[in-house]
């Protein structure tokens, strides 16, 4: 009895193929011989051919000759219901392991087949690594707004530097067909030495998590950078969970920031920068690209390519106008 309810849990969970058993029962089935010979009959039939010396020697055609289409209609259908019952026993019966065996046999040289030639194991590992991350960031935009600070170093000396507020904004999306969780991460680099600290100020995923300022204010420096990591549970959709972090940075008065994009690949990205007139500011891509971003009136700049892990973009400045202030040195 456990068996049977076995088999049958099995066969629902396989609808698809149920529905090609029985489309295979009702092929073989009496029914379709009847549709045919009704048709058949309908159609005129076909005299034999005779020869002249063969007349006194033929029977006379009989009921069935007279119209073979319906016999050759019956054949096919009854062969095909024959095929499409055994393709859906062996869908039902055959194991899971097995097919994905199969499958697995069947895609191992495919990269030799499409590129020509070989690959190294490692290059083929890191593919395959990218092939199956479940999450890809959508609408990733990050805002740096440059604003002058004056302050005096450990030595009581006048100094200046930029005071850098990023902010970020994406959707994270869940390419597989179940929820799962995603490690949120936020990131600043490590302080410089003789400017202000540098803090992690917001992080946000509204409706499933909101991180205190005061957490974020707690998080220590480990190696080159303050980092914090919360999960947050994304659902299998096309649109996501939108999420957004900000920061604040400190850095000299002619720099470049180099934003590494780790973990997971973005579809596109645009840099926006808010700064004063005194300066002028580029942003690269190290994603190649046919033609390089042209900013807007933002001014902004986008690149719509995809952004793998490990790739990077970086902002540059440097004074249009005024003569550049002594930046703090250690």
């Amino acid at each position: 009895m456990a068996r049977l309810r076995r088999w049958i849990e099995k066969l629902l969970s396989h609808w698809e193929m149920g529905v090609v058993f029985l489309l295979g029962v009702l092929l073989v089935s009496p029914f379709p011989h009847l549709v045919y010979d009704h048709f058949a009959a309908s159609a005129p039939a076909k005299p034999p051919e005779v020869q002249p010396d063969q007349k006194e020697q033929l029977p006379p055609p009989s009921e069935e000759s007279s119209h073979p289409l319906g016999g050759e209609l019956w054949l096919l259908s009854e062969k095909l219901g024959e095929a499409l019952i055994i393709a859906a026993v062996l869908g039902i019966v055959v194991d899971e392991s097995v097919k994905k065996t199969l499958v697995k046999e069947s895609v191992k040289n495919l990269l030799h087949l499409f590129i020509g030639y070989d690959l190294p194991d490692e290059v083929k590992a890191h593919l395959k690594y990218l092939l199956h991350l479940p999450f890809v960031r959508k609408g990733f935009t990050i805002t740096y707004t440059f604003e002058k600070l004056d302050f005096k170093n450990a030595d009581g000396i006048p100094v200046s530097c930029w005071e850098v507020t990023s902010e970020t904004t994406y959707n994270i999306v869940n390419l597989t067909e179940k929820g799962l969780d995603y490690d949120f991460p936020s990131a600043v680099e490590r302080t410089p030495p003789g400017l202000p600290e540098n803090m992690l100020l917001e992080m946000d995923a509204p409706g499933l998590l909101h991180v205190s300022p005061s957490e974020l204010a707690a998080v220590k420096t480990v190696g080159a950078y303050k980092r914090v990591t919360k999960s947050i549970h994304v659902p299998s959709n096309k649109d996501g969970v939108a999420v957004r972090t900000k920061r604040k940075a400190h850095y000299a008065m002619e720099d470049t920031i180099v934003l590494d994009l780790l973990g997971t690949p973005c579809m596109g990205i645009t840099v926006c920068v808010k700064a004063p007139p005194e300066i002028e500011v580029d942003v690269a891509f190290g994603t190649p690209i046919d033609k390089p971003p042209v900013p807007d009136p933002g001014p902004c700049w986008t690149h719509p390519g995809v952004h793998l892990p490990g790739s990077h973009f970086k902002v540059v400045w440097r004074f249009a106008k005024t003569s550049p202030s002594k930046a703090p040195t250690s």
